[in-house]
């Protein structure tokens, strides 16, 4: 059986195949314009959420160091004034009073003849330790008006990941240091419940790259023995642990256990640390399947109709049928 088309057939066959093509062309477009907006939207969720996230944890050391600002200014006033049983008995107040609700360790004041009050009641056991000589002490000479910051340690009778924040203490003739440390508990669980998408979350680094705050990783004070973002994944993330170390607050792409993600990092304030927001890219194929599915039922509604249509217009010419009956 032959088909004939008559000049009208042919001219709407002609009209829907442009039609066809015509939907078909939107819908690759508009699969491709919502794939781009959706990107946009993304990023424009993820920067909004770092935002967030960045205000949350600056807040949690803003409020630690406006205690470590009040305090410094009035054991100051004390230096010349006040015996040093005076300012340990302010300071294991502070203590008793503040510790609940900072996550705080100890207080403590360093003299520069090496010795030390401390607010909690800790004695070295150590009798030529000086003081003046620790870190935290030399920190504070260095930034002299401004809040020191140590490296993260564990502290080694709560076994909790510590920091130790200090000021340089001045009031005439006399200094003095005074520093707090701050369990990072707090921090953890402030971050705990965040969730970027469905599958993100944040985490925050140091300036060596070790795991302060991660869901999967708990920090470790030797860098030998240390997870860091420049040793996990087999070493893969070292270009991006470079780049999310790097003070640019800028979108970085990268495979992280099999799954592509979205990285943006940011300094806090005053410390070394690196806030991160990580959103997995598993989130966004969801929704782009989801618009190429419909895309391709529509198209496939279009194809069909077309076939459809060029079925109806398929007929037999007159006289041929009854040719080939006749010889069969």
């Amino acid at each position: 059986m032959k088909m004939k088309l008559g000049i009208h057939q042919k001219i709407i066959i002609a009209i829907a195949g442009i039609v066809l093509l015509v939907v078909l062309y939107m819908n690759v477009a508009s699969y491709l314009k919502a794939a781009e907006s959706l990107r946009n939207k993304i990023n424009q969720n993820v920067t909004t959420k770092m935002e967030y996230l960045n205000e949350k944890v600056s807040n949690f050391f803003a409020k630690r160091e406006v205690l470590l600002n009040t305090e410094a200014s009035y054991i100051a006033k004390k230096l010349t004034e006040a015996r040093n049983d005076e300012i340990t008995e302010h300071l294991r107040q502070q203590y008793t009073s503040l510790k609940k609700e900072y996550g705080m360790i100890d207080i403590y004041v360093g003299f520069p003849d090496g010795t030390m009050e401390s607010g909690a009641g800790w004695h070295s056991k150590e009798a030529d330790l000086k003081f003046n000589e620790r870190p935290w002490y030399i920190e504070a000479e260095k930034k002299k008006e401004e809040i020191a910051y140590t490296e993260v340690y564990i502290d080694v009778h709560s076994n909790t990941p510590v920091v130790t924040m200090s000021k340089l203490l001045k009031n005439e003739e006399q200094t003095a240091v005074l520093s707090i440390d701050i369990s990072l508990l707090q921090l953890i669980k402030l971050l705990e419940n965040e969730k970027l998408g469905e599958n993100g979350y944040p985490f925050i680094l140091d300036k060596e790259g070790r795991f302060i705050v991660h869901p999967q990783y708990t920090f470790h004070q030797d860098i030998a023995q240390a997870d860091t973002i420049f040793n996990v994944s087999k070493g893969n993330l070292k270009e991006l642990g470079s780049n999310l170390l790097s003070n640019e607050m800028e979108m970085y792409r990268a495979a992280y256990q099999g799954n592509q993600k979205i990285y943006l990092s940011k300094k806090l304030g005053n410390t070394d640390f690196y806030l991160i927001a990580g959103l997995d890219q598993r989130d966004m194929r969801v929704q782009l399947n989801m618009i190429l599915a419909h895309n391709i039922f529509i198209s496939g509604i279009a194809i069909l109709s077309f076939i459809l249509m060029l079925l109806l217009f398929k007929r037999p010419i007159p006289g041929v049928a009854d040719k080939n009956d006749h010889k069969s």
